[in-house]
């Protein structure tokens, strides 16, 4: 057929004489068409796909001339390869379809040319665009943050991607670069996955460095397992809001050293924010001896009233500690105002691009720090209002104070003085308090001169009860001038405190 013709190369493509035979490779090299030789395993244990055809040499070689023509059949016509399939002969190779005599890869040469080179690499144009799409897939996913989503698309890509390639092969006889691609998708799924780990791990870095100073651990770890629960920016919901304060704090602050009074700040703020902090509450901001806090973000505490208002009986009795040591020191006597208040009020993270605060705002919040304030006209250390009183009556005893209309507000609130955990109040304040709530109705039912009786039966059991104190001086007015016939009862107060 091309007997003594030449074989030339010329653009990738074989020419034996003027017949194209074969189209090669970018690299010349020819793509074997293997016949379906048998699977078997040889005697290394090997993968092995042999096929002996032919005559053995045995066969021929001993026999008589007439002999060999009754079996030139066998040969005439043929291209015939002469070659060694002994085992000592080591003319065995491995190939992609297993390990193949070496007489059988020339056999497949020779049939592969006949048939004109069935197989064929795919063009540049066909690998880019291959490669386009799997890039595409990688980078479609690369904006999944669910690792099991993100990666069982890059797997799923990878299985159609293999797959293509068997029906490419199988059936159109092309040949796609398989390797090399699969290497760039494991390397693409580790980069991506890469790249969200480290972004997680600065995630949670940025959190426990941002919330690590004014949230507990056990809060900051919540938050660090699930960020999620963190909104940027800001996010009503109902919350319970902390303001307190030093009473009289510039005038003590006067007769101490600048060192003195940092010392005495930092004592106190330390015993307070330990108590916030246990408790699972936020430290908003401190202003100068005020300690602004809050519970029910930045996750979710359904309980949130009842962890501020133990928390405040807590930092009262703490407190009280702190007051015995700095009086035993010869340092002046120190009382607290706290406000407490529950309602809907932003939470978030605010400020300036430059500088942000995690923080709260609303009328909540302000009515918090009016409460605060609004201990000096009841001379009380701990007043919390009637939404906050309401979530966790069943865990708390208090005192009601009184209705009162602070500064800059029109609708009258009904507050409370935060005494203790649930009947842990006994002895003589809980007599006090009996013969209070006595008195505050008697005012409102206008009777000044019984109520003023009980009050003053409340200052003989306790003397500084700051809260008998100021109704009686109420009374004691109302005796002598009598509120008008419409008065609702309201107490109104002048000052923010």
């Amino acid at each position: 057929m091309h007997l003594g013709e030449a074989p030339s190369l010329q653009n990738h493509q074989l020419f034996i004489g003027d017949e194209m035979v074969a189209q090669l490779d970018q690299h010349n090299d020819l793509y074997l068409d293997y016949p379906m030789l048998p699977r078997t395993i040889d005697a290394a244990g090997s993968r092995a796909r042999h096929e002996e055809v032919g005559i053995a040499a045995g066969d021929i070689l001993f026999v008589d001339e007439e002999e060999l023509e009754d079996l030139s059949f066998l040969v005439s016509g043929k291209i015939v390869l002469i070659g060694e399939v002994a085992e000592v002969a080591h003319d065995q190779f491995e190939t992609p379809a297993g390990n193949i005599f070496g007489v059988n890869i020339i056999a497949s040469e020779i049939e592969t040319l006949l048939k004109g080179g069935p197989l064929r690499a795919a063009s540049i144009a066909t690998e880019s665009v291959v490669t386009a799409l799997l890039l595409a897939v990688i980078l479609a996913s690369s904006f999944i943050a669910a690792p099991l989503i993100r990666n069982g698309i890059s797997l799923l890509g990878a299985v159609v991607f293999v797959g293509f390639c068997c029906w490419a092969y199988a059936i159109e006889g092309l040949i796609l670069s398989m390797v090399p691609n699969i290497f760039a998708i494991i390397l693409s799924v580790i980069v991506v996955n890469g790249r969200f780990y480290l972004n997680e791990m600065g995630q949670k870095a940025y959190i426990k460095d941002a919330f690590g100073q004014y949230l507990s651990p056990t809060v900051v770890a919540d938050l660090v397992k699930d960020p999620d629960k963190l909104t940027l920016g800001g996010e009503e919901r109902e919350m319970t809001a902390y303001f307190s304060d030093i009473a009289g704090f510039s005038t003590f602050s006067e007769g101490m050293t600048p060192t003195q009074l940092v010392g005495l700040l930092n004592e106190y703020l330390t015993e307070m924010c330990d108590v916030i902090i246990a408790s699972d509450g936020t430290i908003d901001k401190f202003e100068g001896d005020a300690i602004i806090a809050f519970w029910g973000a930045p996750i979710d505490q359904p309980a949130h009233a009842r962890q501020a208002c133990f928390a405040s009986i807590d930092m009262n009795h703490a407190l009280g500690g702190l007051r015995d040591q700095w009086v035993a020191r010869g340092l002046p006597k120190v009382s607290v105002r706290m406000g407490v208040n529950t309602g809907r009020m932003v939470v978030g993270n605010m400020g300036s691009t430059q500088r942000i605060n995690y923080t709260i705002m609303g009328d909540a919040v302000n009515l918090a720090a009016r409460l605060e304030g609004a201990n000096k006209a009841f001379r009380s250390d701990l007043m919390i209002s009637e939404s906050t009183y309401l979530q966790c009556k069943d865990d708390v005893d208090v005192r009601e104070l009184d209705i009162i209309r602070v500064v800059g507000k029109a609708e009258p609130i009904r507050v409370y003085q935060l005494l203790n955990r649930k009947d842990q109040t006994t002895g003589v304040l809980a007599d006090v308090v009996d013969r209070y709530q006595g008195g505050l109705q008697l005012i409102r039912d206008r009777n000044f001169v019984d109520a003023q009786a009980a009050f003053r039966a409340c200052v003989d059991l306790i003397p500084d009860d700051g809260p008998s104190l100021t109704h009686l001086a109420r009374c004691e007015a109302f005796v002598l001038t009598p509120p008008p016939l419409d008065w609702d009862g309201v107490m109104e107060l002048k000052e923010k405190g």
